[in-house]
């Protein structure tokens, strides 16, 4: 039986503490725990020394400790994951009172004897031991101070040591708000000898066997016996105590003859704190208290239960605060940190600082946490600074004055401009013949100091005014005129780009403009199926296949479309029809239907492509009309493209498809539009990266938008998002469109141009240029023919002997090893020579570049090719081999130089000229 001898044993106050260090990435906290025993030496209050065997949490590759080490966590910090190991023979757990938002990924333990039985169960799932792991984290952290301890069996495995401090602060050097000059925690823990050795020799019975009677023997402060010690305070400053209790009594720690203000428990601040010098630390739970001291002398602790005591000598404060930073936040504010906390009132005295430069401070404020003051200056410019401060003291009592012209440097970046533009889009419409309505964009500094910037368009259809201007925030209007009258139906697409030379940022933005120009308006086409013409309604035709069907029976809900329409039908699987006389361009198409021959639900059903793109799925004329001789009409939104008419096709899944009557309106509005949030992104070789694509309006129904590349460098590809589809819900909410860029061997920084399309929408253009991380080989040599400097390609100013340049500017198709801009010019002539020096005797391969940006048709420029001497093309014709007009055609030799006069290249024409557009000589490595 313990004896009361035991219990009584007793001390005064001592403290230690390990502090845990851990990782921290994105706003979470990681820490690595492992479990283990260890042996831990004691020495006892009455003299003498014991070694006990103690449960303990250790860091990584550290020892283990009782309590286990402090985990800090840092301000703003919102996510706990702590790693367990558990070495013991136990399953153990991690719990933290007071704080929410607990997941866990570890299995539950499993007991057959009789301690797993009686033992208490922990709320959380378990890791189990022999070394198991387990991941413990805490989502939407709380700060504060808490205890966290094992909660498995907690009689036993908290008594055996796993426990310890986790603390965070929401803003440094303040508790719940509240500033504070330093901090100490105390841990309350104690020592049963018996359950100790139990554990140790394996005797360890049931909780209720072994735990009923437990009384402890030995109490500890900070995992030590208490003993004779101090903590200095410094008077005029305000201690933070962080008090714990693992034990599984309360303890009362009494301040004699001073009060500290409780302000929280186990995290959670106090509405209204109060002063209290016996301060209730009940089991398992933390509070936090302040303590301020205004003179010097000693204060005492004791515990009444213990009759322990330790003084706290309070001593002077007679260091001067110093400066320790002082950091330009703006052109107007400077932030000024002191090394300990100063008083408000000279503090904010604005006379107590200055400014080299000429600069006047207008108003000083000091911060929340006392130690940091804010000045309001005068406009700072460029450069480096001194500050010099007086006067400005502590709250020591009594103060202590900073030195006499104490200074500080700091140096003032002036914020670069920040080109901003909006919209990024404009989508103008016109009917052939006429101008679209002009439009305009907004251009803005958004960042500081004047913004110079200018506009270029490449297209003869639009002009902007005024093409350049300058900016300090102010917003300029750039009004877009339209020259479209003589363009033909059709969509069109061009971007608008805004430029501003450096140091200005977010250079350049591009307006993407989605230009589409509709047929002039024709008559409404109307149609009776299977019939003669009746009314304003023409006789069948177009159709290209189907069979003929009528009834003289009424027919009901006609409305003002004649009965004789609805009586007749064209049927047949598929029926067909195709309308050449109808133009490009937006129409509104009504199919007419009536049920003249099923006379069930379900006898007849078939679907409908108007232009490829299906808009009727499985239908059922008896079941929506509602019956036998009942009218239905379907109406759809269409754009016609292809310069091939209006096609429309049934095909049945049931019995067969059919027709009444077709109507085909030209549509007096232009189709609603695609839009993206950029129309120009960079895509990294060998990586990936996005853009955001939506509708302009809500949709008449679901609509799908198809992303694909239309042109340029085949290594671009859309990878994800692709299709995207949009409903009334959804259609003002971005998807994202995913493009990636595969690695490949050349040097160039390759563009492509995406397509967004939907059907009967005007589809969006996004560029996308690729990053090319490939190095050219350090002697390879690259000309643009008949063009300037263009990436890295060079003029071929003084490398070539007859010739002319030429140049577009329209775009060029299929392009691939060469910026844009090198196939939309070239050097043409008969015979046209280049003699390139500096290409030492040696094996190369060269590619030379074209495109056909004169000839309209094959034959129109045909021609040979020498290089060095030997001919590499005969009677070549670009148009043939590149496939029309303004695409992109490389051509690649291996050749070998002698002579030692470099490089010669010769076009001798057969029909107009021959031309070049660009040459790559690349050495061959060994």
């Amino acid at each position: 039986m313990k004896t009361a001898m035991k219990r009584a044993m007793t001390g005064a106050l001592a403290l230690s503490a390990c502090v845990l260090t851990t990782t921290s990435s994105w706003g979470v906290q990681t820490v690595n725990l492992r479990a283990e025993t260890f042996t831990k030496t004691l020495t006892l209050p009455g003299g003498g020394v014991t070694n006990v065997l103690m449960w303990g949490f250790a860091q990584d590759a550290g020892a283990p400790t009782a309590p286990g080490p402090a985990i800090t966590v840092p301000p703003g910090e919102t996510e706990l994951v702590i790693n367990l190991v558990n070495n013991l023979s136990d399953p153990i757990s991690i719990v933290i009172p007071g704080q929410e938002g607990f997941e866990r990924d570890a299995p539950h333990s499993t007991f057959t004897d009789l301690e797993g039985r009686t033992r208490a169960r922990s709320f959380v799932k378990e890791t189990l031991g022999g070394g198991g792991t387990g991941t413990y984290r805490w989502t939407g952290l709380r700060p504060g101070t808490y205890l966290y301890h094992s909660g498995s069996h907690a009689a036993l495995q908290v008594q055996m040591g796993l426990y310890g401090l986790l603390k965070q602060d929401a803003v440094a050097g303040q508790a719940y708000g509240i500033p504070y000059a330093s901090e100490t925690s105390w841990i309350f823990g104690e020592i049963d000898f018996d359950v100790h050795d139990a554990v140790q020799a394996g005797t360890y019975g049931t909780t209720v066997k072994s735990m009923i009677h437990s009384i402890p023997e030995i109490y500890l402060l900070n995992g030590e016996p208490f003993q004779v010690g101090e903590l200095a305070l410094v008077a005029g400053q305000t201690q933070l105590l962080r008090l714990i209790n693992a034990c599984f009594d309360e303890r009362i720690p009494i301040l004699n003859g001073q009060y500290a203000t409780l302000i929280a428990e186990d995290g959670r601040a106090y509405p209204y704190p109060k002063q209290e010098n016996a301060i209730n630390l009940p089991s398992l739970k933390t509070r936090d208290a302040l303590l301020a001291v205004d003179q010097p002398g000693v204060v005492k602790f004791y515990d009444l239960r213990l009759r322990a005591v330790a003084s706290f000598p309070v001593v002077l404060d007679v260091t001067p605060p110093t400066i320790v930073s002082a950091t330009a936040i703006d052109a107007t504010t400077v932030e000024v940190l002191f090394s300990e906390p100063v008083e408000l009132v000279s503090a904010q005295t604005v006379g107590n600082y200055a400014i080299d430069r000429g600069v006047t401070v207008s108003s000083a404020v000091l911060g929340a946490d006392t130690r940091t003051v804010t000045l309001t200056t005068s406009t700072l410019t460029g450069g480096d600074y001194i500050l010099t401060v007086n006067n400005v003291t502590d709250r020591a009592v009594p103060p202590n004055a900073i030195l006499p012209d104490s200074q500080a440097a700091f140096a003032f970046t002036p914020p670069p401009a920040i080109l901003s533009a909006a919209p990024l889009a404009l989508a103008p419409a016109s009917q052939a013949g006429v101008n679209a309505a002009n439009q305009s964009f907004e251009v803005w500094n958004s960042g500081a100091g004047t913004l110079t910037y200018t506009i270029m368009e490449n297209v003869t259809w639009l002009s902007v005014a005024p093409a350049s201007g300058t900016s300090t925030g102010e917003h300029d209007t750039i009004n877009v005129t339209y020259n479209t009258a003589a363009l033909a139906a059709g969509v069109y697409n061009t971007v608008i780009t805004v430029t501003a030379p450096p140091p200005a940022t977010n250079s350049p933005q591009t307006i993407a403009v989605t230009l589409t120009v509709t047929p002039p308006p024709s008559t409404a086409l109307r149609i009776n199926s299977g019939g003669n013409s009746v009314s304003n309604w023409a006789a069948d035709t177009g159709f290209l296949n189907g069979s003929l069907f009528s009834t003289t029976r009424a027919i009901t809900n006609a409305g003002s479309v004649p009965q004789e329409v609805y009586q007749t039908e064209r049927w047949g699987n598929p029926v067909d029809y195709s309308f050449s006389s109808v133009a490009d361009g937006m129409y509104t198409v009504k199919l007419h239907f009536a049920e003249i021959f099923a006379t069930t639900p379900g006898a007849r059903v078939f679907s409908v492509d108007l232009e490829g793109q299906r808009v009727l799925t499985n239908l059922d004329i008896f079941a929506q009309a509602g019956g036998r001789d009942r009218a239905l009409v379907r109406t759809f939104v269409v754009t016609v493209a292809g310069g091939n008419g209006l096609q429309i096709h049934a095909q049945a899944t049931v019995n067969n498809a059919k027709f009444s009557g077709i109507e085909v309106i030209p549509a007096g509005t232009p189709p609603p539009a695609i839009v993206v949030d950029r129309s120009a992104v960079t895509v990294p070789e060998g990586g990936a990266t996005n853009f955001l694509v939506r509708l302009a309006q809500t949709p008449l129904q679901p609509t799908t938008v198809t992303v694909s590349r239309i042109g340029g460098d085949a290594d671009i590809a859309v990878v994800a998002g692709s299709p995207a589809t949009f409903n009334a819900t959804n259609w003002n909410i971005g998807q994202t469109i995913v493009l990636a860029a595969a690695q490949d061997a050349d040097t160039l920084n390759g563009e492509a141009l995406i397509q967004c399309a939907a059907f009967g929408y005007s589809s969006a253009l996004v560029t996308a240029t690729e990053a090319d991380n490939d190095v050219l080989p350090p002697t390879a040599r690259l000309i643009n023919c008949g063009g300037g400097a263009v990436s890295n390609w060079t003029s071929d100013a003084g490398l070539f002997t007859g010739g002319s340049p030429f140049s577009t500017t329209r775009t060029i198709a299929n392009i691939d090893g060469a910026p844009m801009q090198v196939y939309q010019t070239e050097r043409w002539g008969s015979p046209l020579n280049y003699s390139i020096p500096g290409v030492s005797n040696g094996a190369y391969v060269v590619n030379l570049h074209f495109a056909e940006i004169y000839a309209t048709m094959p034959g129109s420029r045909v021609f040979n090719v020498d290089i060095e001497g030997q001919r590499v093309l005969t009677d070549f014709d670009i148009f043939v081999e590149a496939g029309g007009q303004d695409r992109a055609l490389i051509k690649t030799f291996n050749v070998t130089v002698t002579g030692g006069n470099g490089l010669q290249i010769s076009g001798q024409a057969t029909v107009n000229n021959a031309k070049f557009s660009g040459i790559e000589i690349i050495p061959v490595v060994p």
